[in-house]
């Protein structure tokens, strides 16, 4: 699945405000553009976040399982 650029953008930009406090354990390069990779830093920030980075990662993550075309179980 592609991500629409304002996604992604809103995404990469989340994740270098939080890179040195949340996700300090990632290459520095890192921003996915692969849903499944982006889900995992949004709650990588959700986790170590603050309250406003939490709403924010949330928010894109939602985005994600909303719009996933994955099937669910059951």
């Amino acid at each position: 699945m592609a991500l629409p650029d304002d996604i992604l953008k809103e995404a990469h930009a989340l994740i270098e405000a939080n890179r040195v406090a949340c996700l300090w354990f990632l290459r520095p390069d890192f921003l996915p553009d692969d849903p499944d990779a982006l889900a995992r830093a949004m709650t990588y920030i959700e986790r170590r976040g603050n309250r406003e980075s939490y709403i924010k990662a949330r928010r894109i993550r939602e985005w994600l399982s909303q719009h996933s075309n994955k099937t669910s179980a059951g």
